[in-house]
């Protein structure tokens, strides 16, 4: 399973691979996300810093699935609305 965000104007990220990739440690995710571009130049996914770290905190969230939260706490309505799962 994996979290995709949708990063508008037909791109997405897929969260999931980027934090496997970051080899689950935090701030490399945050970064790597940060450091991603769309086809049209911007920030895959993510508006600011802000967004990245509610976006890699959700996905730890549920990865680690040991956290009394569930993993949408980690994220507002409008950032959950961009993900999707496959």
């Amino acid at each position: 399973m994996h979290w995709i965000i949708d990063a508008g104007l037909s791109s997405e990220t897929d969260l999931t691979a980027v934090c496997e990739a970051a080899d689950w440690h935090r701030l490399t995710a945050i970064d790597s996300l940060m450091s991603r571009k769309t086809p049209h130049g911007t920030i895959a996914g993510c508006d600011t810093r802000a967004d990245a770290e509610a976006f890699v905190d959700f996905a730890f969230a549920d990865h680690a699935k040991v956290s009394d939260a569930p993993a949408e706490d980690y994220v507002d309505d409008r950032q959950y609305q961009r993900l999707s799962v496959r």
